[in-house]
């Protein structure tokens, strides 16, 4: 059986956030005020393994990893990514989800068309010499 420990999660635009939280080696406790992060920490943690939230809801109108302002509208032109460093059988494991929106512009228009929003994952192996 694998050993799997969670080391770190970095965040740049996902929801609100912007940090990174590196974990313990036992038992790592999130406390803060109500509407800080705690649950899209969750959140994108689960977005990184499974593509969905922390809650099982499917991207989308459920379901949005992309940072809104103070009334709820989507924040464009920014990508999205959250990071998770983890140890399998001490060897470091990278696992990186970008969402990157495709904007396009029609010719003989001035105005950026939404096209689509593409997301990544990569995974990158690292062995750690002990």
């Amino acid at each position: 059986m694998k050993v799997i420990k969670l080391v770190s999660v970095s965040f740049e635009n996902f929801k609100k956030l912007n940090r990174t939280v590196e974990f313990g080696e036992k038992k790592t406790q999130i406390f803060a005020m109500n509407r800080t992060g705690k649950s899209s920490m969750a959140d994108g943690i689960f977005w990184v393994l499974f593509g969905k939230s922390s809650t099982g809801k499917s991207e989308g109108k459920e379901f949005r990893p992309r940072p809104y302002d103070s009334q709820g509208v989507d924040i464009d032109h920014v990508d999205v990514v959250a990071e998770l460093v983890l140890l399998v059988d001490g060897v470091e494991v990278v696992l990186r989800k970008t969402q990157r929106q495709n904007w396009v512009r029609k010719r003989g228009t001035t105005t950026e068309v939404h096209a689509v929003s593409y997301t990544h994952l990569r995974a990158h192996e690292t062995t750690l010499h002990l």
